[in-house]
């Protein structure tokens, strides 16, 4: 199924018995994320959740909707992510093509009509308009670790424009609620949005900026994916769901916001005006310090009738945002094997926030192969700030983690198989090794014979077990 908004994903979840709803007066202040984080932390109970009564805000709020394998392929419309990864596989092996036959990337593919957003001039998430002075403090952010400096939204599409291509960037970014009419975006300072905010303030111009919440449930996770910079996510979201995006103008710039938004918030951001932000809790258990970010200031905000508030917690794993990286990591596969064949197998621990470690199953060949992926991966968009890259064999199971650090430790010689680049490390554990001679060689892996196995197998009873 197909899904426009957030609220037939929850209507669909409920009937499929995952989603739970809470009907009692519950904090945003802390209480919301404690009770999510044990949700996270128990697979027996773990539903997307809607929490009715929200203290001190009369709107409702979903959370931990993408919180497990199933619930992200149901909001990618899938009953499996792996799925939507054959069927990209296939589309590139059927050569991608261009009008002059030459092979096309995928994200130059993706760029044709079929793929392009459907406008529609008037729309439910622009049904009420906020009267009188817009105000952020109405929306029930959340707060969800003691030291935090104040409320985040931690589920927003950020909808920029590049000033020079016109090309539109729609990334997730946190953004700290500041005050009525005003937030703090903390984009990375390799992210898009940063890259359109530096263009427009070197010419002394604000930056126009929409942040949407809630929508189709597909675009808030490309959002987050690792797309290319200059990439048009709503494309890629119209891919994964194999049918248009909805998109609807903005009232007072020239960006669009889904139609299925929940709230609008549309506004700009001035040259060097900032905010302190954080701290906040983020994945590595840590807090991020307080440090000056963009100010966005906010000059209408429109909103459906009766809209709900989608956010994530941030935190150690497993978290939600563990399964939208999953997803990513199987997804992606067949885009990373179009630039690099000799790729065959990914694996991006929970446990190491994903992105900072990568394990990387190739057909190794010859010696140094291993070391010439990892160069060539830390090169690309997706790879190129993981701080440790791990190459292997093919038949090396990755989802067998007692195996692969068994494998990785013991054939690594760390001496001449290790690369440090800056503050990235990567490590070439195929086994292909090279000796002081030149020559090169393999280490032997030990099998047992198999016709003792056989042996072995026939008289099994007979030995007594």
């Amino acid at each position: 199924m197909i899904y426009s908004d957030i609220h037939e994903f929850c209507d669909d979840l409920e009937h499929k018995g995952d989603l739970q709803r809470i009907g009692v007066e519950v904090d945003s202040d802390l209480e919301i994320a404690a009770i999510v984080n044990r949700v996270n932390k128990q697979c027996s109970i773990n539903k997307a959740l809607i929490f009715e009564r929200v203290k001190g805000s009369k709107y409702p709020l979903a959370i931990n909707l993408f919180g497990s394998k199933a619930r992200m392929a149901m909001a990618l419309g899938s009953n499996d992510v792996a799925e939507i990864a054959r069927r990209l596989s296939d589309d590139l092996s059927r050569r991608i093509e261009s009008t002059d036959g030459k092979a096309n990337t995928f994200w130059q593919w993706i760029n044709q009509p079929v793929f392009s957003p459907k406008i529609i001039s008037s729309a439910v998430c622009q049904d009420r308009t906020a009267t009188g002075n817009p105000d952020l403090t109405e929306i029930p952010a959340l707060r969800c670790w003691p030291e935090e400096g104040g409320r985040f939204f931690t589920l927003p599409q950020v909808y920029t424009r590049d000033p020079e291509t016109g090309v539109v960037n729609c990334g997730m970014y946190r953004i700290q609620v500041h005050s009525k009419n005003s937030a703090g975006i903390h984009w990375g300072p390799f992210s898009d949005g940063a890259k359109h905010y530096r263009k427009n303030s070197a010419q002394g111009l604000r930056t126009p900026v929409t942040i949407v919440l809630g929508g189709d449930p597909a675009l808030l996770y490309t959002a987050s994916a690792p797309i290319p910079s200059g990439v048009d996510e709503v494309r890629f979201a119209a891919y994964l769901r194999q049918q248009p995006v909805q998109m609807t103008p903005c009232q007072t710039n020239d960006l669009m916001a889904p139609v299925g938004a929940d709230w609008i918030l549309e506004g700009y951001v001035e040259p060097g005006r900032e905010m302190l932000e954080g701290p906040f809790g983020n994945h590595t258990g840590y807090y991020d310090t307080t440090k000056p970010v963009p100010l966005f200031s906010v000059e209408r905000i429109t909103q459906r009738v009766q809209p709900l508030y989608p956010c994530t917690l941030v935190g150690p794993p497993p978290m939600e945002d563990c399964f939208m990286a999953k997803a990513s990591e199987i997804i992606f596969l067949p885009l990373v094997q179009q630039d690099h064949p000799e790729v065959k197998t990914l694996y991006q621990p929970m446990e190491t926030i994903f992105h900072p470690c990568t394990f990387v199953g190739i057909r190794e060949r010859e010696c140094g192969k291993g070391r010439q992926v990892i160069r060539q991966l830390w090169e690309g968009n997706w790879f190129k700030r993981a701080k440790l890259l791990v190459v292997v064999d093919e038949n090396t199971p990755l989802n067998d983690t007692s195996t692969l650090f068994w494998r990785v430790i013991n054939r690594a010689r760390f001496d001449k198989d290790v690369i440090i680049d800056g503050g990235r490390m990567g490590i070439d554990a195929t086994g292909i090794q090279n000796d002081d001679t030149d020559s090169t060689e393999r280490r032997r892996q030990m099998v047992s014979d198999p016709t003792i196995e056989k042996i072995v197998d026939r008289r099994w009873k007979e030995y007594g077990f």
